[in-house]
């Protein structure tokens, strides 16, 4: 017969059953912990294989764009090519804006220079200028629709 107040025949203290309760107690928490643990490992062990697989291509795709030159040497030369060609486009930008505000001052009665302001002698002057700035104009087009490509 079972009793409580023995074990294999000799006496319990209460003292000590309340103390294997605990520790039984204490064991199942460690085991709990000890199995979310496991997981989170688990998870911070895929995850860093997947970082990794990132990183790997992404240094592919570096040596592809770079070849064997240096990733920033190859940064320093994109940038230094998008500089110059943002400073043109704008320059062509600014060139296509003035050009057309001096066209149509030429084109208004009695027209003069858009820049010295002097009088023309005959109309045609102002129109043979027209004509240069809308070369000019023509031109810039051009020029700005290849920066674009």
């Amino acid at each position: 017969m079972w009793n409580d107040e023995y074990f294999y025949g000799f006496p319990m203290d209460s003292n000590l059953n309340q103390k294997i309760e605990e520790m039984n107690k204490t064991m199942e928490k460690e085991r709990s912990n000890l199995s979310s643990l496991k997981t989170m490992e688990k998870f911070h062990v895929n995850q860093l294989a997947s970082k990794k697989e990132l990183l790997t291509d992404n240094q592919n795709k570096i040596f592809d764009a770079c070849g064997s030159q240096n990733f920033e040497t190859t940064c320093h030369d994109l940038k230094s090519n998008i500089k110059e060609l943002q400073d043109e486009k704008g320059a062509l930008t600014g060139s296509l804006y003035l050009f057309n505000k001096y066209i149509e001052k030429l084109k208004k009665p009695r027209p003069c220079c858009p820049l010295c302001t002097r009088s023309f002698q005959e109309a045609q002057e102002a129109q043979t200028l027209i004509a240069d700035l809308q070369k000019s104009c023509k031109m810039c087009r051009v020029l700005w629709n290849k920066s674009q490509t």
